[in-house]
């Protein structure tokens, strides 16, 4: 069985932890379990500003003997044998190095993309739009987007869009204040202020909202970066379907603990946990988007708490 943990529950099985009692039962079923680690571990971590980040890359190390999913575009997921140290310190390397966006500029996969943009920013009445209540990094970020209808250039498009995301990385503020603007308006996308997963499902809620199209047909509008292949394309629908949920509030998550960052974590843990059978995380929030997500893919990851899952291997000992 091959089974992914979040990074919370690989720090508490470290000695004097919540859950360390288990570590002898997972080494002992560890013949018959493939536990594995991803490029989300290694992300989590990079936050992490103590020493003990180097006490959870050694014991993720001894749980999963090295077993690394790693998505490298634009080829599909592979399983490489690393270290998490190495993988943490390669991506540590990677974070001051620019994107080379010209290998994108010039393909021409691109090509309609790009005139469905321009099409898209010709009909825009620059005029009628107004972007004061929005929260500053949004506005800028919109402001520079609609710049390009009087001269498109796709290399300032693309950087409008990372230097966005760094800035919803960086500032706590302007998530949330996106998404209390979002929530606080769901009657005019959703036509009911209360619209909840509980009571329908998520291509209900799309279908019969001002968007007018399935989940995924809405997902696929969101995605600005360029997709050169359908294994790009699932990738990218998967983090965005994630991400859509938590940003239109559509989840039960409290705009208080909400943070992009993390959000995106999380919608990459999902993702690499697709690849396996077991999905193991006590994030509330992590299970309820999860659950979503792989009915939407039809993915049959099962997603267990700790405490279910240890119970069933105990079960299993016995």
């Amino acid at each position: 069985m091959n089974i992914y943990l979040d990074t919370n529950c690989f720090s508490r099985l470290k000695p004097l932890e919540q859950h360390n009692c288990y570590l002898d039962i997972i080494k002992t079923h560890s013949r018959t379990n493939d536990y594995f680690f991803s490029r989300a571990h290694i992300s989590d971590l990079l936050n992490d500003k103590t020493d003990t980040k180097y006490q959870d890359l050694s014991l993720i190390s001894e749980i999963t003997k090295n077993k690394y999913l790693l998505k490298s575009f634009p080829n599909p997921i592979i399983i490489y044998n690393e270290t998490p140290l190495n993988a943490f310190n390669y991506e540590l390397s990677e974070l001051n190095n620019e994107i080379d966006l010209s290998d994108f500029e010039n393909n021409p996969m691109l090509m309609t993309i790009i005139e469905s943009i321009k099409d898209t920013l010709s009909s825009i009445d620059v005029s009628k739009i107004d972007l004061s209540l929005l929260p500053p990094e949004t506005q800028k970020y919109i402001s520079n987007i609609l710049e390009q209808k009087n001269g498109f250039n796709f290399k300032k498009l693309m950087q409008n869009g990372l230097s966005y995301q760094a800035a919803l990385n960086t500032s706590k503020a302007e998530y949330k204040a996106l998404r209390s603007l979002i929530m606080s308006h769901k009657d005019h996308f959703f036509n009911d202020n209360n619209v909840s997963l509980q009571k329908n499902d998520i291509d209900t809620i799309f279908e019969s909202s001002s968007f007018s199209m399935d989940f995924i047909a809405f997902v696929n509008t969101n995605i600005t970066v360029p997709v050169l292949n359908e294994d790009e394309r699932r990738y990218h629908q998967f983090l965005g379907s994630y991400n859509v949920l938590n940003s239109m509030g559509l989840d039960s998550e409290s705009n208080k603990k909400a943070k992009f960052r993390n959000t995106f974590n999380d919608s990459l843990h999902a993702y690499y946990a697709s690849f396996c059978d077991l999905f193991i995380t006590d994030d509330q929030g992590v299970i309820e988007k999860s659950n979503i997500i792989y009915k939407v893919f039809k993915t049959k990851t099962e997603v267990l708490t700790s405490e279910k899952f240890y119970e069933m291997i105990e079960k299993k000992k016995s």
